[in-house]
């Protein structure tokens, strides 16, 4: 008699336990996969925005300027094809580059210090000091560069993004580069502005490229295109007169 009340103690216990493994089963059956949290928008003008901020808390970059299609225009008979180049701020500036001066190819060396600037002289090799206003790499002084142009961008769209960066695209009107590149282009219809894209870093948005598509001035041809490239964030070298 004891055995039987025992083995029906037993199932009664067993069948409990196998009722409340059901209940939890089907409960966790029930409630499915924790939903997918939606991703906040990304917005591009913020990015631009951080970009500039980013940039303009900087005080040295090293550059480089290359032109797939067409040249930059500098002084009277100078086109620059490549540059590459550091800036120290507040008002230093090193660089050597490219181009060609009338029909002749030529290299030469920049520097600006203040309102000093030295250059080389591209048949003897021999620095020399050049007027203030004569600066053929003016499109980087710290003042009004390249953070001013990612300030002017209009109408900004993200491209893509990934972990280490974002890509972001704008147009951007001629005009509002008036102050490095002298008489430029000036026109309020889009079709004439400047394409722009940016890479910013996802980490700290400073700019690492930019590249622009399109006529600034009346001296190059439509299909102008320039890419940038910065480095070196905050590691300044040392930009000395050379005489």
């Amino acid at each position: 008699m004891c055995r039987w009340i025992m083995r029906s103690f037993l199932k009664t216990i067993f069948a409990a336990v196998l009722l409340a493994v059901a209940v939890a089963i089907s409960g966790c059956g029930e409630q499915g996969p924790p939903p997918t949290p939606t991703p906040t928008p990304i917005d591009p003008e913020a990015l631009v925005s951080r970009a500039a901020q980013a940039l303009g808390e900087i005080d040295s970059f090293h550059f480089v300027l290359s032109h797939p299609e067409g040249g930059t225009p500098m002084l009277e008979a100078l086109l620059i094809h490549d540059a590459e180049g550091d800036i120290v701020k507040p008002d230093r500036l090193a660089v050597e580059f490219g181009g060609v001066f009338g029909n002749i190819y030529i290299t030469a060396s920049f520097v600006s210090i203040g309102e000093n600037n030295f250059m080389t002289n591209p048949f003897s090799g021999k620095w020399e000091v050049v007027p203030p206003e004569i600066n053929p790499i003016a499109f980087f002084s710290p003042e009004r560069g390249i953070t001013n142009i990612i300030g002017s961008i209009s109408k900004p769209v993200l491209l893509d993004s990934d972990e280490s960066v974002w890509r972001v695209a704008g147009l951007l009107p001629p005009q509002a580069l008036e102050a490095i590149f002298g008489n430029t282009i000036s026109s309020d219809d889009e079709r004439d502005w400047v394409s722009v894209e940016l890479t910013l870093d996802a980490e700290s948005y400073l700019l690492r490229s930019v590249k622009m598509e399109g006529q600034i001035t009346e001296r190059e041809p439509q299909g102008t295109v320039r890419e940038i490239t910065l480095s070196g964030f905050n590691e300044p070298p040392e930009i000395e007169p050379p005489l």
